[in-house]
């Protein structure tokens, strides 16, 4: 499964519980950053991506994030 960093961030906050600003800490981004990611804007290195679908794996199944 491939998903965006927004959805994913979206199912985490939503179906898990997780809160953005233990998100973004674990992100190591700024609340502010962690915001405009939360909004669909595509604000993303290969490291983000990378630690988001670290993050991703601990809690559901998924393979990719774009």
């Amino acid at each position: 499964m491939t998903m965006t960093v927004k959805e994913v961030l979206e199912i985490l906050y939503e179906n898990f519980g997780v809160s953005k600003a233990w998100m973004s800490r674990k992100l190591d981004i700024s609340k502010v950053y962690m915001t405009e990611l939360y909004q669909g804007k595509k604000l993303g290195s290969k490291k983000l991506k990378r630690h988001v679908l670290e993050l991703a794996k601990r809690y559901f199944d998924i393979e990719e994030v774009i």
